[in-house]
């Protein structure tokens, strides 16, 4: 890896880390609800990297995730990402062999595997209802799916990540 591929990498990074503090949020029963653009990122360098890259790219984005959004949870964040890096860094070896839609739908499963895990250990030993629980997770990952979407089709013009 050169000089300027890594210069880019740390501008992306930042540049996430930027959009993940500033972009508007909606709440929904007291819980903040935005875009989960670390996660974002870790899908979209899942179809570019091996496995083993993901998993390590997913912990450090975890505890930089952890630092920036939540202190209270320290480490869930590195747990989750580094769990769902492996996964998302598993399909980049099928993209190629299955069709893109059952790699959507692979995908749209891993967003709610995240969030799940995250929510089930966020409101866990609270008074949150199981239902505002479930609303939240597929909130959150209805909203992550538009946003890899609309990434997708507008920025990198890519058709579903795909390997050049």
């Amino acid at each position: 890896m050169n000089y300027i591929m890594i210069g880019k990498f740390i501008l992306i990074i930042f540049g996430v880390i930027l959009l993940q503090i500033l972009f508007p949020s909606i709440y929904y029963k007291n819980f903040k609800i935005s875009p989960d653009f670390m996660l974002l990122l870790l899908t979209y360098l899942a179809f570019r990297m091996d496995r083993f890259y993901c998993v390590i790219i997913g912990f450090f984005i975890g505890i930089l995730q952890d630092t920036i959004s939540q202190i209270e949870l320290f480490g869930i964040y590195a747990f989750i990402k580094s769990c769902m890096g492996f996964a998302l860094g598993s399909l980049r070896g099928i993209v190629n062999t299955w069709p893109k839609s059952f790699i959507f739908i692979l995908i749209v499963t891993i967003y709610l595997l995240h969030f799940t895990f995250y929510f089930f250990i966020k409101l866990n030993g609270t008074s949150t209802s199981i239902l505002i629980g479930g609303n939240l997770v597929l909130m959150h990952t209805i909203i992550n799916i538009v946003f890899i979407f609309l990434l997708d089709k507008i920025i990198f013009q890519s058709g579903l990540f795909k390997i050049k």
